[in-house]
């Protein structure tokens, strides 16, 4: 994953601009057909903690971005999955909407 989406995320909380980080997990199949079948997942917002951003605004930024960075690419894994096509990906799935998602 590239570092910009905590770059933006810091410096536009460094402006005092209102931000929320949504990961989203799209898997897709036959991405050339038209209407193919895909999977859209919205996993949980990520809390950025004003820490990070006054480390972002002091100078820090390695370390700020690196730290949201890790907890961006946590989130995000929680609503990615790697399935070799549609049928597959409904079989893995739909036990977790069954049982009322994964907490």
């Amino acid at each position: 994953m590239e570092a910009g989406i905590a770059i933006m995320a810091l410096g536009a909380l460094a402006q005092n601009t209102k931000l929320t980080v949504v990961p989203t997990g799209m898997n897709y199949f036959h991405a050339h057909k038209f209407r193919s079948r895909a999977v859209v997942e919205f996993g949980d917002p990520v809390e950025i903690q004003p820490e990070l951003v006054d480390d972002f605004k002091s100078g820090r930024r390695r370390e700020s971005v690196g730290t949201l960075l890790g907890s961006i690419s946590q989130s995000l894994s929680a609503v990615t999955m790697t399935a070799p096509d549609f049928d597959t990906l409904m079989v893995c799935i739909t036990p977790i909407y069954r049982l009322g998602g994964i907490d």
